[in-house]
C-alpha cells in the first residue's frame, strides 16, 4: 500500500445491483439544504474542489434520496441519513460556496442521534475520490469514514482551503477532507460517520467522483503547488504558463480493444517530456510535492514514453507506438492505473529544481 495513499475497501451491504454505468453515472455531487427543504444549491458550473462542475443534489428533509449523476440524469445510487434535518444558519446564498456551506446536515441528543451517518448505497465496483465539507476546527476536518472492515479518520488530514481564495471572508476556516476510496463489490455502500455531533458541527456538502474512464484528477487548484494556485485542469503554474500544463485522456480503456490516447498541451517546446503510469493516487488523489508540481501518479512507475513536445503538445500513442496497455504492462484483466507527464522546465522559478509537472489522469482499465 502506497504510503501516500489510503485504501479503503468497501464490503457488500446491499443487495442491489449497480447499473454499471460510465463515470458520469457514478459521480454525485450533494449539497445539504436547510430545514425548509431544497431551495438554492450550487449552480451547476461550480466545481469546487473536484474541479469539474456538475449537477448539485439538494438533500433536505428526505431520509432517503436517488440521487443524479453530474450530466443531471438519475442513477442508482442511493443516499440514506438518519441524523436530524440540516439547519439554516442565516447566511444568504449570494454565491455558489455560500450555497455549498450555508446549511449543516448534523446530529445531537436532540433528535435521539448522538452518532448519526450518511450513507451511499449501490455503487459499482471501481475507485473514486470523495470530497466532504465540513466545518474546521483548527486541528482538522470533523468527520470520519467507516467501513465494515477498517474506520479512517479524517482528523489531521483535512485539507484546508486557501485563504481568501476559494472559500473567503469567514469561510477560510472551512475544511474539504479528501480519500480515495476503493470499491470492489457491486452494490456496495459507503459510510461516513459523523465524528463530533452537535448542531455546530456537520457536514455541508460532498461529492464522490469515480475516477475510471481517463478522468483528470490533481489539479494545482486546490493549492499544494510549490509555486503559486493552478487552474482546475491543469498542473502547477511554470515559470512561462501560469494556467500549468494539462493531461487528458480519450478513447476505449479495454486492454483487449486499447484505443486511449493521451495528450498533454502547455509544455515546452524544447526539452524532452517523459509520460509516465503509476498504479496509485498520492496525496488521496491531491498529489505530494515534486519539482516545481505535483506527483500524481505514484507507487511503482514505468514509463509510456520519452521524447520532445511539438508546438507544446505531446500525443501518445502516435502512429507506430505500442498501445498505453501494452507499454504499461497493464495485465489483460485490467485494473486501475495514474497517469502523468513530466516535462523539463529549467528556467529560474521558485525551487532549484529544472522540472514540472500535469494534473494526473485516471484509468480503470477493463479486461
Amino acid at each position: 500500500m502506497d504510503v501516500d495513499e489510503l485504501l479503503v475497501r468497501v464490503a457488500l451491504i446491499s443487495t442491489v445491483a449497480a447499473c454499471g454505468a460510465r463515470a458520469a453515472a457514478q459521480s454525485v455531487y450533494v449539497d445539504f439544504e436547510g430545514n425548509n427543504g431544497p431551495t438554492s444549491p450550487p449552480s451547476s458550473s461550480y466545481a469546487a474542489a473536484a474541479g469539474v462542475g456538475g449537477h448539485w443534489n439538494a438533500v433536505g428533509q428526505d431520509v432517503s434520496v436517488l440521487l443524479h449523476d453530474i450530466a443531471g440524469q438519475p442513477t442508482s445510487v442511493v443516499l440514506t441519513k438518519s441524523g436530524c434535518q440540516a439547519i439554516s444558519p442565516g447566511i444568504p446564498p449570494t454565491d455558489d460556496h455560500m450555497r455549498l456551506l450555508g446549511d449543516l446536515y448534523y446530529g445531537d441528543a436532540l433528535c435521539g442521534q448522538d452518532q448519526p451517518d450518511l450513507r451511499i448505497s449501490n455503487l459499482a465496483p471501481g475507485t473514486y475520490q470523495l470530497f466532504v465539507y465540513a466545518p474546521g476546527d483548527g486541528a482538522g476536518s470533523n468527520v470520519s469514514f467507516l467501513s465494515p472492515f477498517q474506520a479512517v479518520t479524517v482528523d489531521g488530514g483535512g485539507i484546508p482551503w486557501p485563504a481568501g481564495s476559494v472559500f473567503p471572508g469567514t469561510y477560510v476556516d472551512w475544511f474539504v477532507g479528501v480519500r480515495i476510496v476503493h470499491v470492489t463489490a457491486p452494490g456496495s455502500t459507503l459510510q461516513i460517520l459523523l465524528q463530533h455531533p452537535g448542531s455546530d458541527r456537520g457536514v455541508s456538502g460532498m461529492q464522490l467522483v469515480r475516477l475510471d474512464d481517463a478522468t483528470p484528477f490533481c489539479s494545482g487548484h486546490l493549492g499544494g503547488c510549490p509555486c503559486g494556485v493552478g487552474q482546475p485542469g491543469a498542473g502547477c503554474p511554470s515559470s512561462f504558463n501560469a494556467s500549468g500544463a494539462s493531461l487528458s485522456g480519450a478513447g476505449s480503456r479495454q486492454v483487449s480493444n486499447d484505443g486511449l490516447q493521451l495528450t498533454a498541451t502547455g509544455v515546452l517546446s524544447s526539452g524532452f517530456c517523459v509520460l509516465f503510469q503509476g498504479t496509485s493516487a498520492p496525496g488521496n488523489g491531491q498529489g505530494v510535492p515534486f519539482g516545481d508540481g505535483l506527483r500524481c501518479a505514484g507507487g511503482p512507475l514505468k514509463r509510456i514514453v520519452q521524447r520532445a513536445a511539438v508546438g507544446g503538445v505531446l500525443q501518445y500513442p502516435a502512429p507506430g507506438d505500442p498501445p498505453v496497455s501494452v507499454r504499461g504492462a497493464v495485465p489483460a484483466s485490467g485494473g486501475f492505473r495514474t497517469y502523468q507527464l513530466r516535462y523539463r522546465n529549467a528556467a529560474s522559478y521558485c525551487t532549484s529544481d529544472t522540472f514540472n509537472t500535469t494534473n494526473g489522469v485516471a484509468v480503470e482499465w477493463l479486461p
